[in-house]
């Protein structure tokens, strides 16, 4: 990954990731989206952590909104084949989050 720092209008500073590689994106795409489709029992278990440990972590760029409505089951299947650690991690960021709103 390559880090580019730069400032929103001038002010805020803020990071950019970019993959060295940009073939990955597609690749994490086409992974994300079969771990959705494919039978539970064909899914990589890599993949699978791949997928629930995204939505435990709110990664809107790899699961939007629509995507984790319209498979929440399937969702909720793969973070049970990975076992406690997005559970834990969905803890752990609504917990800052909370702090951070108080």
């Amino acid at each position: 990954m390559r880090i580019e720092e730069r400032k929103i209008l001038g002010l805020f500073p803020t990071r950019r990731l970019t993959p060295r590689d940009p073939r990955l994106p597609g690749r994490l795409r086409r992974r994300v989206s079969a771990a959705l489709r494919d039978p539970l029992p064909r899914v990589d278990p890599v993949d699978a952590a791949l997928v629930a440990l995204s939505e435990a972590g709110k990664l809107n760029r790899v699961l939007d909104r629509g995507t984790r409505r319209a498979h929440k089951r399937r969702l909720k299947d793969l973070a049970e084949r990975t076992g406690p650690l997005p559970k834990a991690l969905k803890k752990t960021i609504d917990a800052q989050t909370a702090a951070a709103a108080g």
